[in-house]
């Protein structure tokens, strides 16, 4: 039998419980109470577990989880698994069975005496189960309750076939279930052992209690089933009837015969009574034969363990039923078979017989061991010359003691201890993902069970199981301080962190060590041999020729035709573990490094950079070798064993797999099974270690075999450095996981930064096919890097070790011949690795290898996607020198990079090779590269190339990485006068967001001028007048800085007029009022520059923009030929007109200032009139008066208001300012005036009126006040400045008025004084000018008509009467007088 190791791989990391469904399942028991699982039963770790293999449904797994709570099915063909949660416990064992090839069903029992039957469909054309549990589209599970109590049930169960199940009770007893046709109704039915008459007075439980049941395998005719007791008695039963029974001996000694055919059982010792608990002891096997009826071809095949003896750890014992007809048969025993010496003191956990092969399962001391030897149940004679048992076991491997992880903390050289303990314990296959939760768990729990302060890191969460370990554990070992001499304790510190990882670790070894504990054997549907564990399923494989050298190394019997491995070995054995790593650690440093020296002489300088040579050992060997001739014979044999990937692969089938899955990477398609990837990948991890100490081996003797290092030939050093070097490449793909353990997958796409790199990442493969929904919905395992590899690459499915191998052959690392050389399978790797997104990896490995043009450019971009771009944009711009003239590459560096380039072109050359490194930054968001790049492809660009692309690219790179000045130079420097003028309009645009207006104004643009005013009109006439950046302001200061001020000022007028548009918001109006005064007075400035004869500004007539205030002077008769309907009329702003606009805007700002409640009631778009009343209104006389001047408002109603305002102060005194608003006289001004506030409130009237009635409108603003004083008490006399003004300038006024008020008094005293003051310069003017003086003699006459008709004449007033007419009649003559003497 060929040698054959154990490959198995964690449920939980390939199935974990996040992706099986729960479905809870419900009883018709109302006494059940509700399930409480044991808190110290780990729940992931299976109590029973068993493989049902159909080619109707494929390979399943049955596990009961969670203390017996909860049943899982796992479909190894699908990979969806399942669980069902029951309300009670099961009973061991449920069972599988497959109904008529299309329902499959699972009977369980609970101990609460139910029996339920789920029930599934089976799909005819994808042979699977279809888990269908959706309500109420069918019934899919029914519950039967047995009568029997429960209390009786112990098991086993065992279901005989679909319409019998058998449940073990106690004292003997065992309870029959039978099903009628219709499958709904069961009968019970109740038997018992019968030992003697006197059991059934007094039944012995202890020996009689059956422990094993067994049948033929359904469907079956077969109508007997046999049972095991404790007392070693195997009986058959025929519909509840003790047919026939055999008690077999107790065989403590291996010396000793076994029973012989013969034999009466009631004589024979039989021994001590074996375990209570259910066993599978038991196997019914059925031979061909001519005989009709099919029991009398079966055989059972019993084992009988022998627990005291050390030889062995039992015997299997064969039997016959006899083949009588009658109803009492007998038990003939055929043959036995003693188990091997190494099972002595080994429990036995199942066995099975297949193809003619017997598997027994055992479990030595926590560990699984398959024994197996040759089998024929037909031979009736016993085997003198005895078969061979062949063990296997899983191969050797390290366990994480303290003192290994101490040696991996000295192979770290000085490296963080967390990150080794981390490696250590993420490496695959060490500690699966329930087992590191639940260590991390009982961890956590013990720190907070200390009293005390809690460290913080243990009540917080994190995103993932591996931050959540580095953050929990040692986070209570803090550093402390010597109380004598206050320095830190480092030292104490480090040894106590170093426990508490140790500690952890211990925790994760003893969950582990309990989930690997054997359950039972099982076969695929390919017929291979399963191994099912608690929380593993492997298989039984067969060695490859490393593995089974290794394995011969182990146990020192290697082949006399590896005589240089014998010699490796007696190595290894004479070096101590520091030593070895020493010689280890050295060559692979001289393997990593560039070549520079021939390979003899790079292991000469090995050899003496030893501090200790062990020439002892030199000269031991040397004996040793003294017989072997042909040293580099031998080294090639060992080599070709090493490197060896074919086994029964087809060498084509083989080449073209490997270079498909390297060449793409396909989407994740699932034709395998996770369980064979898993299994595969943990052979290939075995393969690979046996590998590596195979050519460590080596490596060590090439230390010590001294002057016979000359033998060796240049290409076989070649071929050895090759082959350590890849293959510590492969160890290291093997100890790497693909994520973390609880599924989160590396560079997480949660970060806008990682975005990027994935962006790169996508742009660099140029044959990716998209993935489907389905499959991004799909768990992605993670906890393998090399699993990752096998399932994206989906090679052909192969049993093992042709499915191992064909992976290795895939990576194809082991064909490497020289360390010298970068081959393409190796720069494809690494490509590979970084596609899929391992780039730490990657970046490990690329440090390994020579710097090949290939090697460099999957270097370059691993650089850029970690974050370092300019060294890996260095390193891509190194590469394009290799497709220039003068490159001379070989045939297989090239060959090696143009297969990792994507097949953009045929043949590449330095222009293309920059271009697409170029177009791959662009992608990416690396402008700053993608310009450079792109700069290189124009420069290698030949004349027949359009390179207009690139030079836009070029352009827009700079612009967007606000490299103006550069983005200038090449605009100005750019062929093409087309792309000059789409790409002024950008840079303009660019500079001005960037906020760089004073480095735009720096720039020439020779020859571009008109496009930049261009660019500039458009932004100022379609943006947002009040977004940054202010397009008018820019445009404003390129005219200023050019002298064209008209233009200036008329953009700053437009932008003013367009944030009128924009005032319809209330709580901007004062912002926008301040940025347009600002307009105004900066387009005032502008045109101040200009002389004062042309100082003006035409524009286009937009009539709802036309102010309201003023009219414009408007063009007409425009002559048809010059402008055509289309055109408007132009409109001249000269100064006065932009003064206007400022001071209305300003008026209106500061109004709102001084009165913020007129933005509530919307008054805030007044106009003049409006704003000199609101100032009038608040008794902001001042501002009123410089604001109606300013605009050009009449101020007569201004003066009305304030005379009535004096008037109130004459009469209330200071009580009127209490009513209305008195801020006109609170100003410094007048308050400085001397005098009551009556006196300074008339004083500010006459001031005013002087300062702003003027002659030349008739002092319209002093009659205002007369009239309004007149108005409002006529009988009020008018203050005398007010007289005295109006009796100098226009008595006649005075008159008129005091008529139409009716104060004849008043206009008698004013005609009166009139009248003398025209008669005084008579006596002293010459007779030719007396004509030249005149009086209003008709409103003189009117003054005196008016006095004669009036009643309420005072005798003064007919005095003054008398008067007048004296002194009118007086002039007269004097008039005549003086008339005559001319």
């Amino acid at each position: 039998m060929a040698c054959s190791i154990l490959a198995s791989v964690h449920i939980s990391s390939i199935y974990p419980d996040s992706l099986a469904g729960n479905v809870p399942i419900d009883t018709a028991r109302s006494d059940v109470p509700i399930p409480e699982a044991d808190p110290d039963v780990l729940l992931e770790h299976a109590s029973f577990s068993s493989a049902f293999s159909s080619p109707s449904t494929g390979t399943i797994l049955l596990r009961i989880i969670h203390g017996g709570l909860v049943l899982e099915l796992i479909p190894l063909s699908t990979g969806t698994p399942i669980r069902f949660s029951f309300p009670a416990p099961i009973v061991p064992s449920p069972a599988i069975l497959l109904h008529q090839l299309s329902e499959l069903r699972i009977f369980v029992v609970t101990s609460y005496g139910s029996l339920f039957v789920l029930t599934f469909p089976v799909s005819p054309t994808q042979n699977i189960p279809v888990f269908d549990v959706t309500p109420p589209a069918r019934v899919w599970y029914k519950e039967y309750l047995i009568t029997a109590p429960s209390t009786e049930f112990e098991g086993p169960v065992h279901v005989k076939d679909i319409d019998c199940i058998l449940i073990g009770n106690k004292k003997g007893k065992f309870l029959r279930l039978d099903c009628g046709l219709d499958y709904s109704i069961w009968h019970e039915s109740v038997h018992r052992i019968k030992t003697s008459w006197a059991s059934y007075l007094i039944p012995d439980s202890d020996e009689s209690h059956i422990i094993s049941f067994a049948s033929h395998p359904p469907p079956t005719d077969s109508a007997l089933i046999f049972s095991l007791s404790r007392d070693r008695t195997l009986r058959a039963w025929n519909h509840g009837t003790c047919v026939a029974s055999y008690s077999i001996k107790s065989i403590s000694r291996s010396s000793l015969p076994p029973l012989s055919r013969g034999e009466s059982p009631m004589n024979d010792s039989r021994g001590p009574l074996l375990g209570p608990e259910p066993q599978q002891l038991i196997r019914v096997l059925h031979t061909s034969g001519d005989d009709i009826a099919v029991d009398d071809n079966l055989r059972v095949l019993v084992f009988m363990p022998t627990p005291a003896a050390l030889e062995s750890g039992g015997w299997f014992h064969l039997f016959r039923i006899s083949p009588s007809r009658a109803v009492n048969k007998e038990l003939y025993h055929i043959q036995s078979i003693v188990c091997s010496h190494r099972t002595g003191g080994a429990e036995l956990r199942d066995f099975m017989v297949h193809r003619s092969s017997l598997y027994a399962l055992w479990d030595q001391k926590g560990q699984p061991v398959v024994e197996s030897i040759s089998f024929d149940p037909e031979v009736t004679d016993e085997n003198e010359d005895g078969e061979v048992w062949y063990s296997t076991t899983y191969p050797p491997e390290a366990e994480l003691t303290p003192d290994y992880l101490d040696e991996l903390l000295l192979r770290s050289g000085g490296g963080s201890l967390v990150d080794t303990f981390m490696t250590a314990i993420l490496r695959p296959g060490v500690f699966s993902h329930f087992t590191i939760e639940t260590a991390l768990q009982q961890y956590t729990d013990s720190l907070l069970s200390i009293p005390g302060v809690q460290s913080g890191p243990l009540r917080q969460s994190y995103l993932t199981l591996s931050e959540h370990i580095a953050a929990v554990v040692g986070c209570t070992v803090n550093v402390t301080v010597d109380p004598r001499t206050g320095i830190p304790q480092r030292a104490n510190y480090w040894n106590a962190l170093k426990r508490d990882w140790e500690g952890f670790v211990a925790r994760c070894r003893e969950i582990e060590r309990s989930g690997r504990w054997p359950l039972s054997l099982g076969i695929s549907q390919s017929g291979t041999v399963l191994l099912l564990e608690r929380e593993r399923a492997g298989c039984l494989a067969t060695s490859d020729k490393p593995l089974e050298l290794q394995d011969a190394l182990n146990n020192d019997d290697i082949a006399e035709n590896y005589p240089i491995l014998q010699v490796g070995s007696v190595v290894r054995q004479r070096l101590s573990g520091a030593e070895i790593h020493a010689r280890e650690s050295q060559f692979d440093i001289m393997v990593s490094q560039e070549r520079g020296y021939s390979y003899a002489e790079t292991l000469e300088h090995c050899v003496l950079s030893l501090e200790e040579p062990r020439q002892d050992l030199t000269e031991s060997l040397r004996e040793h070798l003294a017989d072997i001739s042909e040293l580099s014979v031998h080294f090639e044999q060992v080599l070709e064993v090493i490197t060896s990937t074919q086994g029964d692969i087809k060498v084509e089938e083989a080449d073209e797999d490997a270079a498909s899955a390297l060449d793409t990477i396909p989407c994740h398609r699932f034709l395998a099974t996770r369980w064979s990837r898993g299994v595969t990948i943990a052979y290939v991890h075995a393969s690979i270690e046996a590998r590596y100490k195979l050519c460590l081996s080596l490596v060590l003797l090439l230390f010590h075999i001294g002057d016979r290092r000359k033998e060796l030939s240049p290409v076989l050093l070649a071929r050895i450095f090759a082959t350590f070097r890849n293959l510590i490449i492969l160890s290291y793909l093997a100890w790497q996981p693909a994520g973390d353990p609880d599924g989160t997958q590396p560079a997480s796409s949660t970060d806008p930064d990682l975005d990027i790199l994935h962006g790169f990442q996508n742009m660099s493969v140029s044959s990716q096919r998209p993935v489907t929904k389905e499959a991004r919905r799909m768990f992605i395992p993670t906890y393998s890097l090399n699993y990752r590899l096998m399932e994206v690459a989906d090679p052909p499915e192969a049993a093992l070790p042709q499915s191992a191998l064909a992976h290795l052959l895939m990576t194809n690392l082991l064909s490497s011949q020289d360390a010298a050389e970068v081959t393409q399978h190796e720069v494809s790797l690494c490509k590979w690795l970084l596609d899929l997104g391992f780039r730490d990896v990657a970046l490990e490995i690329v440090g390994r290898l020579p710097r090949s043009p290939g090697i460099s450019y999957v270097h370059g971009l691993i650089l850029v996607q970690i974050g370092r771009t300019d060294d890996g944009a260095s390193l891509l711009r190194r590469v394009g020198a290799s497709f220039g003239p003068e490159a001379s590459l070989s045939e297989e560096d090239s060959q090696a990079l143009l297969h990792v380039l994507p097949k953009l072109e045929e043949s590449y050359t330095e222009y293309s090779y920059y271009r697409w490194i170029a177009t791959m930054f662009e992608g990416a968001g690396y402008l700053s590269e993608s310009v450079q790049f792109h700069k290189l492809a124009i420069e290698l660009a030949s004349a027949e190339v359009d390179s207009s692309d690139l030079w836009r690219k070029v352009i827009a790179g700079y612009i967007e990485l606000e490299m103006f000045e550069e983005a200038y130079m090449a605009l100005v420097t750019a062929p093409y006068e087309s792309i000059k003028r789409e790409s002024v309009s950008q840079l303009v645009q660019a500079m001005c967001e960037a906020n760089a207006v004073d480095r735009l104004m720096s720039l020439n643009f020779v020859g571009l001028p008109n496009e930049v005013e261009n660019a500039l009109s458009f932004k100022v006439r379609n943006a947002d007048p009040l977004s940054r950046p202010m397009y008018p302001q820019v445009l404003y200061a390129w005219y200023v800085f050019r002298g064209d001020f008209r233009n200036a000022a008329a953009t700053m007028y437009q932008y003013a007029r367009r944030l009128s548009s924009c005032m319809g918001v209330t709580q901007q109006f004062v912002q926008l009022s301040e940025m347009q005064a600002h307009a105004y007075l900066v387009a005032m400035n502008a045109l101040s520059l200009i002389d004062s004869k042309s100082a003006w500004i035409s524009m286009p007539v937009v009539p709802d923009v036309i102010s309201q205030n003023r009219k414009r002077k408007l063009t007409k008769n425009i002559p048809d030929e010059k402008y055509h309907l289309g055109c408007r009329d132009a409109e001249v702003v000269d100064l006065a007109d932009l003064r206007h606009e400022y001071t209305l805007v300003n008026s209106r700002l500061e109004l709102i200032k001084r009165q913020p409640d007129l933005l509530a009631a919307s008054q805030h778009f007044l106009s003049g009139p409006q704003i000199v009343s609101a100032y009038a209104q608040a008794g902001s006389y001042d501002y009123a008066m410089s604001a109606a001047r300013s605009l050009g408002v009449d101020m007569r109603e201004l003066f009305e208001r304030l005379t009535i305002q004096c008037l109130r102060l004459t009469r209330r005194g200071e009580a009127a300012l209490q009513d209305d608003a008195g801020d006109w006289l609170r100003t410094e001004r007048v308050l400085s005036w001397p005098g009551t506030v009556v006196e300074r409130g008339w004083r500010y009237l006459r001031v005013t009126l002087e300062q702003h009635d003027a002659e030349e409108d008739e002092y319209p603003y002093r009659k205002a006040a007369v009239e309004k004083i007149l108005e409002h008490d006529r009988t009020r006399a008018l203050p005398s400045w007010l007289v005295n003004f109006f009796c100098e300038h226009q008595p006649e006024y005075l008159i008129r008025t005091c008529l139409r008020f009716d104060l004849v008094d008043d206009a008698i005293e004013h005609s009166l004084g009139l009248v003398k003051k025209a008669n005084a310069p008579l006596p002293r003017m010459a007779p030719q000018r007396a004509a030249a003086t005149w009086l209003p003699y008709g409103l003189i006459d009117a003054v005196i008509d008016a006095a004669e008709t009036h009643l309420n004449l005072t005798p003064d007033t007919h005095n003054r009467l008398a008067d007048l007419r004296s002194e009118i009649a007086t002039r007269v003559r004097r008039i005549q007088k003086l008339s005559e003497v001319k």
